[in-house]
């Protein structure tokens, strides 16, 4: 029995590390005024380079930021923008693209 448990202990200990871990998406590529990035209840000023995850909320006050995600396609927010990136998946070789991201609220030109 205590081999069991500690078979089970040392799994979710493994386990736990790569479950945690996100996915890097794409990078903020410039921004100006107020923007940030939402990431596990916190939020960031955005920065050149900051990585952008899946899950992360874009929002901007008297701002604007631009994204440039791994298929090399481009978001621009206006000011008074929150966006929440849900999906993206870019694997080229099988041929597979898809985005999925939430407009809360403002305004988003893409280029894809």
């Amino acid at each position: 029995m205590k081999r069991a448990s500690r078979l089970v202990a040392l799994l979710l200990l493994l386990a736990s590390p790569l479950a945690a871990r996100a996915e890097d998406v794409g990078s903020v590529a410039s921004s100006n005024g107020q923007a940030d990035i939402g990431r596990g209840g916190q939020w960031t000023p955005a920065e050149t380079g900051m990585p952008v995850q899946l899950g992360d909320q874009l929002r901007t006050a008297d701002g604007r930021l631009k994204v440039v995600f791994q298929d090399e396609s481009v978001l621009n927010l206006g000011e008074n923008t929150s966006l929440t990136i849900d999906d993206q998946v870019f694997q080229p070789q099988q041929g597979t693209f898809k985005s999925l991201m939430k407009l809360i609220r403002g305004k988003v030109r893409a280029t894809v």
